[in-house]
Parts: C-alpha cells; structure tokens; sequence
C-alpha cells in the first residue's frame, strides 16, 4: 500500500526545469573598423636636411672637433654604415668629397669589385709577369691596364720588388713588399727560382677593368738608384836645381744617381782631394751634377761643378785660397760582380777655370778605383 502511493506520487509530480543556456559571445565582425586616436600635427618630426646631416657627420666623424669624444657621437660613429659614408663622399658639395677618408672609402670599393670580377690565379699570374722587363707579354694592352689598375687602387709599386730579372727581387725588403702585396690582393705567391722560365700562353691574364684609354708604355729601366764610391793616389819625386822632394796626392768622390732612362743616369757628386810634401799641403774640395750613360761594361758621362781650393804654407805660416768652375769627363770600365754591383776602373778629364784669373788648367787623372751599386 505505501509503496502504491509512493510510485503514484512520482508520476504525477511536475518535471524540473532545465537551467537557462549561457548567453553566446559576441564574436566581433571580420571586417569592422576601429576609429584612430586623432594625431596632433604639432608631433609630426620633420626630416633634417643635407646641410644638417652634413654638419652632424663632421661634428662626430672629424677627429679634431670637439664633440668627437662625446657619447652621442661614439654612438653615432657606432651606427655609421659603409652606404651611408658612401652617400655623403658621393656628393660633390660635400666637404669631404676630395680628402683622404673619401678616397680610402671609394678605393675600397674598387679593391672588392677588382677582387669579385678576377680570380686569385689571374691576379698572382699578372703580378708574376706584367713587371718582367724581358717578358714580351708585360708591354700588352692587359699587363698596361692591370699596371694602372693596382695605381688608381691607391698602391704603391715598387716595379724592381716585382720583377724576377732584377737585382733587388731578390733582397729581404722585396720579399716583404711581394708577401704584404700578394695578401692585400687576396692571392698566393708562387715561388720562382732565380733561373728565369717564360710561361706557357695559356697563363690568364686579368681582364680588362678600366674604360680610360689605353697608352703604350715605356720600358723602364732595371734598376731605378744607383750610388758609387772612387778613390785615387799618387805619388811623386820631384828634381828641381838639384833639390829632390816628393809629394803625395789622395782624391776620393762620392756620387749618387737617377735611372732616367734604363741607361741614362742623372747624377750628382762631391770630391775631396789633398796634396802635400816637406813644405806645403792643399785641399780642394768641390760638388757637382750632371749626366751619365751606363751601358753593361762601361760608362761616359760629363758634369758641371764649382769648388774652393786652399794651399797651406808651413815654412812661412801662410795660407792662400781660391774659387773655380769646372768641366768634367768621366769614363771607365765596369766589370760586373753581381748584376747589381760593379767594379769601376777609370780615368777623369777636367777642365779648371779660376775665377779670380784668366788661367784655366787641364788635368788629366788616370786610374780612379772603385765601386757602383745599383738597385
């Protein structure tokens, strides 16, 4: 009976309500626009002009102004891009245009662009002949125009460091110069032995980097100074109404010169030269310059020079002194030890004109002695 009522009662109880469903979100439409903050003309920067950009860049780059130790230019400098240096040297009106910095930025430019358009192999190739005197490849339009590239990159060229049949190839100095040179072009020396072997044809040569017209070229001597040293003695017995005396004489002249030509020197002297005996001692001295041809075992030349002359009196405690110009020829024989040094044997024609008198004296000196250096 109770369990009838309590079933009757389950079933015609009223049904829960079921809770309210959560409100959706509310997804914002794809294509809505939200209105901007109103920008306030006043806050707009404008751009600074060149003559602003230019005061800038030297007020921080310029190492002698006064604001380059500051933070804000260290930071500046810090910032300053290759391109942006590039854009400010491009400008003609630019301080800078013409100096050194703007020259060093545009010569590094041409290096990367001269070292992207060659090989490694061309530019060891046309280093190791273009500057060859007895190469016949080195007088062609490539070895011309790559010589004038490695000028308008700024380096400097020692042509005797560079070529194999010179004297100076072979010294300390060259290797160092060959070694830092090779680097700077981003290639390897290739060693040669000092028998010199022409290379094949095949051999590249760099292409041709340069739109300036092209212009033959001079050969140019093998060495490029050249410095001597000679000496000469002599000596006397003199016979005079009976009386014998002797008198002894000790010359020696330095001289230095230029290759203008691979024969022809121009060079310039000095001289010193002392006579004495018993009674009485002279010294001359004298400079001069002039011109000389140096073939490969002798040598001619003539020189212009003025000098002072003075004669001691030791008898009677008296010395006398004078002034002259002079005409000299020199010439002798050279014979080679080295191809840069050579052993001189020759004579010196001169003519004396004393410029407080009309005498002029002609003096012929046989067997001057000594040594030439070339490099």
């Amino acid at each position: 009976m109770v369990l009838t009522l309590f079933a009757l009662f389950i079933a015609t109880a009223p049904p829960a309500a079921n809770p309210p469903a959560p409100a959706a979100a509310k997804v914002p439409e794809k294509n809505a626009t939200h209105p901007k903050p109103p920008v306030n003309s006043e806050t707009k920067t404008t751009q600074p002009t060149w003559e602003q950009r230019e005061a800038e860049f030297l007020r921080c780059v310029a190492p002698d102004s006064k604001d380059f130790n500051l933070e804000q230019c260290i930071a500046y400098r810090k910032g300053l891009t290759e391109s942006r240096k590039l854009a400010f040297c491009a400008r003609e009106s630019f301080k800078w245009h013409s100096s050194p910095y703007c020259t060093r930025l545009r010569r590094g430019v041409l290096r990367r662009k001269f070292i992207a358009s060659t090989s490694a192999e061309q530019r060891r190739s046309s280093l190791a002949v273009c500057f060859t005197t007895n190469s016949p490849r080195a007088q062609r339009v490539e070895c011309i125009v790559f010589r004038r590239t490695l000028k308008e990159l700024g380096l400097k060229v020692v042509s005797a460091c560079l070529d194999t049949t010179s004297g100076r190839y072979w010294q300390s100095r060259c290797r160092t110069y060959r070694r830092k040179l090779y680097q700077h072009l981003q290639c390897k020396e290739k060693k040669v032995r000092r028998k010199i072997e022409d290379r094949e044809p095949s051999d590249p040569i760099v292409p041709i980097v340069s739109t300036k017209p092209v212009k033959t070229e001079d050969p140019k001597p093998q060495f490029e100074w050249m410095m001597g040293g000679n000496a000469i003695f002599s000596h006397a017995n003199h016979s005079s109404d009976g009386e014998e005396y002797t008198q002894d004489s000790l010359s020696f002249s330095l001289s230095v010169g230029r290759f203008l030509a691979p024969h022809v020197v121009l060079m310039g002297s000095v001289s010193y030269t002392t006579e004495f005996d018993d009674e009485t001692e002279s010294i001359s001295k004298g400079f001069g310059i002039g011109i000389a041809y140096f073939g490969e075992y002798f040598h001619i030349g003539i020189e212009l020079g003025t000098g002072t002359f003075k004669e001691i009196d030791r008898t009677w405690d008296q010395s006398a002194s004078a002034e002259y110009n002079q005409i000299a020829l020199p010439l002798g024989f050279l014979f080679r030890l080295r191809p840069y040094l050579a052993l001189d044997i020759g004579m010196r024609i001169r003519r004396v004109f004393w410029r407080e008198t009309d005498v002029q004296s002609d003096i012929w000196e046989v067997g001057w002695f000594g040594l030439h250096v070339f490099f």
